[in-house]
């Protein structure tokens, strides 16, 4: 990148008080100063803030060690560096957790009884910040929409995009009815917000209690699961993606229910949890595990689930974010 000479030719110039010498040495500072982060993994504009910083902070440091051997201020350079880039990381870290902590506050776990149904949900981030989205919506006329998503990606990025996705819903709420209609406003949304690259899943279940039918509608999310007398059936509706396909079109399938069913809805994190050997949870171990659930609690379903998945991945670390909503039919 540079040599001892051409250092020893800019320490002499900026001893003699060349202004351009420490506009060079703040050049110098940010190429070296980008390289550094770009190792790291960073090559955004976040990476283009650090070093322009590094590069003039250092420049104007360096007026205090110009008279120093060339040597001395290679090895400034090199940990004044080295200490930039520890505190950034921390600062990002801080920043992370902070968001961790905002998201639960705006998206937390909910158990509560309305309508006639018991419902509980529970998410457990890969990361600090999950890109699963959870939430219970009641409703006039004892109706209750259940919601739950999964914005594409991982950590901070998908849980930016997921929680603009769980505003847009609670905002559509006011101004349509139905899953479908619902799916298909917040879908147009989401086409239109320009973050390019990025989609989400969205299963939706609508209780009527007046009917005792559910209205399910999804949009690339995981089949919705419906436990009764002990056996566990997947609920398909098929349904694109949101963010993508602006003219995409949904549609509902209406399921009549009982006291004591379970409705469950779960991201792909549970069911593509692998165990040391590579395998995943799927379907068939989150069926089987949910029909021997038949009339247990919301709660105790969500825990119990959970606990299984934690169980069969048997230390295997975890991927990705996992969430489940339970509705118990009282």
């Amino acid at each position: 990148m540079y040599s001892s000479d051409y250092l020893t030719r800019l320490q002499q110039r900026m001893v003699a008080l060349d202004e351009a010498a420490y506009h060079e040495f703040a050049d110098l500072v940010a190429v070296l100063a980008w390289e550094r982060v770009k190792a790291n993994g960073f090559a955004g504009p976040e990476a283009g803030r650090f070093a322009k910083d590094c590069s003039w902070r250092l420049a104007a440091r360096i007026r205090d060690l110009s008279g120093a051997p060339v040597l001395a201020l290679e090895e400034w350079l090199s940990g004044e560096l080295d200490a930039a880039l520890r505190q950034w990381f921390t600062e990002l870290a801080r920043d992370v957790l902070d968001a961790g902590r905002v998201q639960a506050d705006l998206m937390p776990n909910r158990r509560l009884t309305a309508a006639g149904l018991e419902i509980a949900s529970q998410s457990r981030p890969a990361r600090v910040v999950t890109g699963d989205l959870h939430d219970v919506f009641e409703l006039p006329d004892s109706r209750i929409l259940m919601a739950l998503g999964d914005a594409s990606g991982h950590g901070a990025a998908a849980g930016l995009y997921s929680s603009v996705g769980l505003a847009l819903l609670r905002t559509t709420l006011s101004k349509v009815e139905g899953p479908a209609a619902i799916l298909r406003s917040l879908n147009q949304a989401l086409a239109g917000c320009g973050a390019c690259g990025r989609y989400m899943t969205l299963s939706l279940a609508l209780w009527e209690r007046a009917s005792g039918q559910l209205r399910f509608a999804n949009a690339g999310g995981k089949a919705a699961s419906m436990i009764r007398g002990g056996r566990s059936v997947r609920v398909e509706v098929p349904g694109q993606w949101l963010g993508w396909f602006p003219e995409a079109d949904y549609e509902e399938i209406v399921v009549a229910v009982q006291p004591d069913d379970l409705v469950v809805l779960n991201s792909d994190g549970i069911t593509d949890q692998e165990n040391p050997a590579g395998i995943p949870y799927e379907e068939d171990s989150l069926g089987g595990f949910l029909a021997a659930c038949s009339g247990l609690p919301a709660l105790e379903v969500t825990q119990g689930v959970l606990i299984d998945v934690e169980r069969f991945a048997d230390g295997q670390p975890q991927e990705d974010d996992q969430t489940i909503l339970v509705a118990k039919v009282l």
